[in-house]
């Protein structure tokens, strides 16, 4: 996680995974390419405003753990929220939609669901009222997932 304010770069081949709130909060202070969401950058203003020193994250709240499974809360935004699973040998997981939608997407691992196995970067979208079971298509490997569901 990189904290608000603090500056930070990708490098070429870094794969990142990115949740934003609907509030635009980037300052750029440089960038190598062209910028293609705005014709500036925010160099004077950014530097006012960083953190030089990234404050000491949190220990994410673990909200399910048992034999070879862990549920971590990663996101907690007022609209959404980003749950980590974490699914280890022949673990298994019941899970549920509910009233909305949600997003899953395979970290590392492989998952089975549905007759259908997805690798490590591969995502789904899953229609409110979906009900399922998590588990890994190589038990060998964790199976790391990010379940992403609206609040409203």
């Amino acid at each position: 996680t990189v904290p608000l304010r603090v500056p930070h770069s990708l490098q070429h081949g870094v794969r990142t995974i990115e949740f934003q709130t609907p509030v635009y909060e980037r300052k750029i202070l440089s960038f190598a390419q062209q910028v293609q969401t705005q014709d500036h950058w925010d160099t004077a203003e950014a530097v006012q405003s960083m953190l030089l020193e990234a404050p000491p994250q949190p220990a994410l709240p673990v909200l399910q753990q048992g034999e070879g499974l862990r549920v971590e809360r990663v996101v907690d935004f007022p609209d959404f929220e980003v749950r980590r699973i974490t699914l280890q040998g022949v673990a298994r997981l019941d899970l549920e939609a509910g009233q909305h939608y949600a997003l899953l997407m395979v970290v590392a691992g492989s998952l089975r669901l549905g007759g259908a196995a997805f690798r490590a970067e591969q995502a789904m979208l899953l229609p409110r009222g979906w009900a399922g079971v998590l588990e890994s298509a190589q038990a060998a490997q964790p199976l790391v997932l990010l379940w992403a569901v609206p609040r409203r």
